[in-house]
């Protein structure tokens, strides 16, 4: 998703546990397409890290227009005929 908007054009911040990866990704996405990239480690596992991650969006003055979540648990199907009940891991 990251290559995909950076290619649109996008600034991009990335946000994952493991600070390296973050790093070699932000470079690689530079080199490749010369936009705007920051990152942010967090473990999103963590109950406070979406404030967390909130405050530090906030604190460096970005705004932030689009959210893509690919943390956590997958659950298949369309979405408006799957049940609540099933959705806890």
């Amino acid at each position: 998703m990251a290559n995909q908007l950076a290619a649109q054009e996008k600034n991009v911040i990335l946000v994952a546990r493991t600070e390296n990866k973050l790093q070699q990704m932000k470079a690689e996405l530079i080199e490749k397409y010369g936009k705007s990239v920051q990152y942010y480690a967090i473990d999103l596992s963590d109950v406070n890290a979406a404030r967390d991650f909130y405050k530090f969006v906030r604190h460096e003055n970005y705004l932030a227009t689009h959210v893509i979540n690919n943390a956590g648990v997958g659950n298949y199907g369309n979405f408006t005929e799957y049940s609540w009940k099933r959705s806890s891991v």
